[in-house]
C-alpha cells in the first residue's frame, strides 16, 4: 500500500465529525490487496482510460491502482458496472456516509498545482452516458503537486444534511449544463450513482498533459448517529 512504501513523505489527513469521532467507522476500502477470484482487481475505481492504461501494480508486494493519462485533468471515478458497492442508487443519507479518503502520487509534464474536488452525481438514469450526469461538487483548501509525493486527502460527505439546496460549501454541477426539474439535494444524495475526485476544478482551465498516477486506499467514511 502507498502509505507503507512512502510513509515517511505521506502527509495524512483525520477525518473528524464535529464531537462524535467514537462513531465514525470506516465503511468500505479499497487498498488493491488480496483480491480474490472473480473479484474485480480495482475493486471498483477506474482513471476512464480504459484497460490499456491502468491496471494495478504490483511496487515490491504492495499494490496500487496505476493510471497513465493523457488529458487536461486527472479523474478518480467509482466504476458503473452495476456491481460496484461504493455506488449505484445508494441512499448516503440511510448510510449515514460522513466522509471519504484517499492516497495519491503522480507526476504530469508540467509540475502545477492543483486543488482536489469531489462530485457526488446520478447518472440520469443513463449509467453508460456521462454526457448527462448531476449532482454536487465539494472543492477543498488542499493543494496537490505533481512531484511524484503521495499525500492522503479526505473529504466531508454531510449526508445529513437535509434540504432542497445543498450544505455549504457545495455547489451544482452537470455535465451538459441542464438539470431535471426536482432536482434537489435530498434527491442526489438518496441516490448516488457515481462517487468522482478530480484533481482539478470546475470551470477552470488546464493544459493537456501526460500524467502518471498511483491511488491506494480508498475509504468511505461513516456515523452511526447520522443512520436513517
Amino acid at each position: 500500500m502507498l502509505r507503507s512504501l512512502f510513509i515517511s513523505g505521506c502527509v495524512g489527513v483525520m477525518l473528524l465529525v464535529s464531537g462524535t469521532v467514537h462513531a465514525t467507522v470506516v465503511s468500505r476500502t479499497a487498498d488493491f490487496e488480496n483480491i480474490q477470484p472473480g473479484e474485480d482487481p480495482q475493486q471498483g475505481w477506474t482513471f476512464g482510460v480504459g484497460p490499456q492504461n491502468e491496471g494495478i501494480e504490483d511496487i515490491n508486494g504492495n499494490h496500487v491502482l496505476h493510471g497513465n493519462i493523457d488529458n487536461w485533468g486527472v479523474t478518480i471515478r467509482s466504476k458503473d458496472d452495476g456491481t460496484n458497492p461504493w455506488v449505484g442508487n445508494k441512499n448516503y443519507r440511510t448510510e449515514g456516509v460522513v466522509g471519504f479518503q484517499f492516497t495519491v502520487a503522480g507526476t504530469a509534464d508540467f509540475n502545477t498545482a492543483r486543488q482536489l474536488t469531489i462530485f457526488l452525481l446520478s447518472d440520469n438514469g443513463t449509467p453508460h452516458d456521462f454526457s448527462d450526469d448531476f449532482g454536487y461538487y465539494h472543492t477543498i483548501d488542499q493543494w496537490y503537486f505533481f512531484n511524484g509525493r503521495p499525500r492522503t486527502y479526505s473529504f466531508p460527505i454531510p449526508s445529513q444534511a437535509q434540504g432542497k439546496n445543498p450544505p455549504a460549501g457545495w455547489f451544482p454541477y452537470s455535465v451538459n449544463g441542464q438539470f431535471p426539474k426536482d432536482f434537489s439535494w435530498d434527491s442526489v444524495i438518496a441516490d448516488v450513482d457515481m462517487l468522482n475526485v478530480g484533481l482539478w476544478k470546475p470551470d477552470y482551465f488546464y493544459s493537456f498533459q501526460n500524467h502518471d498516477m498511483r491511488i491506494d486506499n480508498l475509504r468511505i467514511f461513516v456515523n452511526t448517529k447520522f443512520r436513517q
